[in-house]
């Protein structure tokens, strides 16, 4: 068939009109949530936000300039991100976090939380960034689509035809998914028509452009990109970033997304708790982290010298429990090697194996401080109330590197 588009605006747009794609990366998008946390109320000029997003942009390293200026600030200019996630509330002229966003921010939901709770609930038209009158060719023709539910279902078909073939371009998703999915056909015959045009066998001479205006490529991109930098996909990057190749990481099964019912930017504050819940429960974000670790312990060199160092550095105990049984000891990384972290003593943590594991997952958090904060899942848990309130830092910890950690993962 040659698909035809559902009304001539049809586009997959999620965010932003005017991309800035290195918002997406998860230290710039959560240290710019909690600059905002705490500023419910306040104008997007406040001064306080300016000194915020300053030490954001310092920290993260990030070339995007987030203060801005008063007549161009971050949140006027680029709020959509934030807004479109259901981080914060659609208000024109104020902050105001949703119940959403400030969990986030509090780390009550974790990274992979977040990640896979925005995977399975996103939807187009996204109601929190389409006008009413953008969403209304949408409603006319009774459309709505999960674009990185079928973004991951494609990418899980072609990757059981082949491991080699798992792989989703933003050219493909642009000339052959957004066509497809405006005349509703099921992601199993999108990888098909995929595969067929892989092997020369398909041509789209007559297809719809779904990708008219300048930047309608970089909006479809941006799907892929969160994906990518939350830990979904593996991106193989490309001189012409169209035919880049965004892999789905061995772990992540895009079965565990299929869920009906209201999504969770259309619940009431009361209700998206449980609708979080479920996303958890899903398992979608235990696969990320399990993905996130299988990478960090089979694709880098030194691994095994890092452990050795950090656990003599402990003298041989976990440090949050004391536990000395060498075989379920490893060494955590503070900072992360992906955001510049080192694989060296002060940037390492002695820690058993189900502690690195909540640690990692964001359930375990050190504050500057020594302090412990704990996800009510582990407070609640009889296995782990003998862990201390607070503890003495080491004296060759970075500090840098554990207040890092707290304020951005």
């Amino acid at each position: 068939m040659t698909p035809q588009k559902p009304f001539p605006e049809y586009k997959w747009r999620w965010l932003s009109t005017t991309p800035t794609e290195g918002l997406l990366d998860p230290p710039v998008l959560l240290g710019v949530l909690r600059a905002l946390d705490g500023l419910d109320g306040r104008p997007p000029s406040d001064p306080q936000l300016s000194v915020a997003l300053a030490t954001v942009q310092e920290d993260t390293k990030t070339d995007i300039d987030l203060v801005r200026s008063p007549e161009r600030n971050l949140i006027r200019n680029s709020g959509q991100y934030w807004k479109g996630l259901g981080l914060l509330l659609p208000v024109d002229g104020a902050i105001q976090l949703s119940e959403f966003g400030r969990r986030v921010a509090s780390g009550r939901i974790t990274k992979d939380e977040f990640a896979a709770t925005v995977i399975r609930e996103a939807v187009l038209p996204n109601p929190w960034t389409y006008s009413a009158a953008a969403r209304a060719p949408w409603e006319g023709n009774g459309l709505q689509i999960r674009p990185l539910v079928t973004i991951l279902q494609v990418m899980e078909y072609l990757r059981e035809t082949s491991a080699r073939e798992g792989f989703l371009t933003p050219h493909e998703l642009v000339q052959i998914v957004i066509p497809l999915a405006g005349e509703r056909v099921r992601p199993a015959i999108m990888s098909d028509y995929i595969l067929e045009h892989r092997k020369g066998r398909l041509s789209l001479a007559g297809w719809p452009n779904c990708a008219e205006e300048a930047n309608d490529r970089r909006m479809a991109r941006e799907f892929l990109l969160f994906l990518a930098r939350f830990g979904v996909c593996k991106q193989t990057e490309r001189q012409d970033v169209q035919e880049e190749k965004f892999h789905l990481r061995e772990a992540i099964e895009a079965s565990q997304l299929i869920a009906s019912g209201p999504t969770l930017y259309s619940l009431q504050p009361e209700e998206r708790h449980s609708a979080v819940a479920t996303t958890a429960d899903s398992g979608l974000a235990l696969f990320i982290e399990r993905s996130r670790r299988s990478i960090q312990v089979l694709d880098r060199l030194g691994q095994r010298q890092f452990r050795k160092r950090v656990i003599d550095g402990y003298s041989g105990a976990c440090f949050l429990t004391g536990e000395t049984i060498l075989d379920v000891l490893e060494a955590a990384h503070v900072v992360p090697v992906e955001y510049g972290g080192t694989d060296t003593l002060n940037n390492g943590l002695c820690l058993r194996v189900d502690i690195h594991r909540l640690y990692d997952a964001g359930r375990i958090r050190i504050l500057p401080d020594g302090e412990l904060d704990l996800d009510p899942i582990v407070k609640d848990s009889v296995n782990y109330r003998s862990l201390p309130a607070q503890v003495p830092l080491p004296v060759f910890l970075t500090a840098e590197g554990v207040r890092w950690r707290f304020t951005y993962l």
